[in-house]
């Protein structure tokens, strides 16, 4: 599981946990029609809202809110904590600056750790509660001018990642010699400061994106490159787990055979070998280009590449969907990979997301008053849903059709599309991936019209889930209880057991919110 950085509008950027600006007051809770099983009426004015997850389950969710103002530059805030069921567990209460900025939370062993913005300070805060509501420990990582120039423009670092046994992994933006970089706090029960790992800048822009930890290992994806949208190379970096010290480092330009690009840590309790998955380009490709498919690495511990294996869109997935020699599906178009996973069975499922460029005909027609940058329109298409096997072999591939939704942007024809993908990834509808315990049924949650609110038109705006359990898929669309132009604004879903979403509905005109369990097909 991972969280993605998108705008406003997007629902979920990863990860999983969402914020919506409101103040809470718990009303009522009551029965509703069958596919609505608890319910809870509250009124908002400035609250924060999300998930509490451990290495991806459901521990339940909290609410965020700053209370009353104090004297001087303090205020006071509590954090409601509730089960999987909305249940209420405690509030945990503490003072901070009046310009602290929730971004995300995690839970491990009786903990819960949220990180903070401190716009005021411009820092990292971190704070680690107990389950009982006491403050066990705190942390703050200072950020330089530039450094928080840099996070303000990027945005380049905001994962919050649980560590079994205890303790929690944050990556913090930091600059050396005018290149963006980071490093990786590791906070630990009973010790001050974090145990830091810094990354040996590389080129300009080296972006980290934690995967996972496997074997006592902690595995980061790297991105380097000399513009933040430009050609990129990747770096596969494994850290101990106890110590934050590097066991292994590989390019993934130079020690495969190709140009791999990771972003998925594929977890089974069946696998002996550290396997991460991405898509792959020849050797010395350009990135920004379209990539040839879908590859998986083997590693072991001390960094061996063990093996590598490479499905090829044109001749490998050729039994499953008709992709074209550039990689692109027909109607679709290309594919964004956002996810994989494995199941009990050993499988591998890849979720992904189509993309492409089209004219835009109305500009064609008006493009004398506009100009000429508005001659096409960027959009995103269906979703696919791709299997292999325990070696990594093609089995299957199943499009879900959704609605287009399309952007007509400056510069997007000039601009190639892979770079649009990259650019303006809130066009995107995935959401999240979901297993239940036994591994052997999952669900993968998309939404759709993220982008009608830029026309001040009613958004449309749905939730869809696509869930597979007994060997058979079923879909179900969830839409929202008020559907004006802000709607995507308003309506917001977080992961609940599975089967079930969290839903959280605000209604700007009577300043109260919905929060209910729907159970899906």
């Amino acid at each position: 599981m991972k969280f993605i950085q998108t705008t406003v509008i997007r629902v979920f950027l990863g990860l999983l946990i969402f914020s919506l600006p409101a103040t809470y007051s718990a009303q009522k809770s009551k029965k509703d029609n069958k596919k609505k099983e608890d319910k809870i009426e509250i009124q908002v004015t400035n609250l924060r809202s999300g998930a509490i997850l451990e290495n991806g389950n459901l521990r339940g969710y909290y609410i965020y809110q700053a209370v009353d103002k104090v004297y001087g530059k303090q205020q006071n805030y509590h954090i409601e904590l509730y089960d999987e069921n909305f249940t209420a567990l405690n509030t945990l209460k503490y003072k901070a600056p009046m310009k602290m900025v929730l971004i995300t939370s995690a839970y491990s062993s009786d903990e819960l750790c949220f990180m903070f913005l401190n716009t005021e300070n411009q820092s990292f805060d971190y704070k680690v509660f107990s389950v009982e509501g006491k403050l066990v420990s705190e942390y703050s990582s200072q950020l330089s001018k530039k450094d928080y120039r840099r996070y303000m423009k990027f945005v380049t670092a905001e994962r919050l990642v649980s560590v079994e046994g205890g303790g929690f992994l944050s990556t913090s933006t930091v600059t050396e010699k005018s290149k963006i970089s980071f490093k990786v706090n590791k906070f630990v029960k009973g010790q001050k400061k974090p145990i830091e790992y810094v990354f040996p800048a590389d080129k300009k822009f080296n972006l980290p994106s934690i995967l996972g930890v496997a074997d006592s290992i902690v595995v980061l994806s790297v991105r380097s490159s000399k513009s933040q949208l430009g050609p990129a190379k990747y770096h596969l970096i494994g850290l101990n787990q106890q110590s934050m010290k590097s066991k292994f480092h590989l390019n993934s330009d130079q020690d495969g055979e190709n140009l791999f690009v990771p972003y998925s840590l594929i977890e089974n309790p069946e696998f002996k070998t550290i396997r991460i998955s991405g898509t792959y380009f020849k050797p010395n490709g350009n990135t920004m280009k379209y990539c040839k498919g879908l590859a998986m690495w083997e590693i072991d511990p001390s960094g061996v590449l063990l093996s590598e294996k490479y499905n090829d869109w044109g001749t490998d997935f050729k039994n499953t969907l008709s992709f074209k020699g550039n990689g692109k599906l027909k109607k679709t178009g290309f594919l964004k990979v956002h996810e994989t996973f494995s199941t009990s069975d050993g499988k591998t499922f890849a979720v992904a997301e189509g993309y492409r460029k089209r004219y835009n005909g109305w500009s064609l027609l008006t493009s004398v008053f506009f100009m000429p940058s508005f001659l096409t329109k960027y959009q995103t298409t269906d979703m696919v849903l791709l299997e292999m096997d325990k070696d990594f072999k093609p089995q299957a591939g199943k499009v879900f059709p959704k609605k287009v939704t399309s952007w007509a942007g400056y510069g997007f024809t000039t601009m190639g599309v892979h770079a649009l993908s990259n650019k303006i990834p809130g066009m995107f509808g995935y959401s999240y991936v979901q297993l239940n315990e036994e591994k052997d049924a999952f669900m993968f949650t998309y939404s759709e019209n993220n982008f009608r609110l830029t026309a001040f038109k009613k958004s449309n705006f749905n939730f869809n889930t696509v869930k597979f359990e007994n060997g058979k898929y079923t879909t179900d669309k969830l839409s929202p209880t008020t559907n004006t132009w802000y709607g995507s604004l308003t309506n917001y879903y977080m992961p609940s057991q599975f089967g079930k979403i969290a839903y959280l509905n605000y209604d700007y005109k009577t300043k109260k919110s919905d929060l209910q369990i729907i159970k899906v097909k």
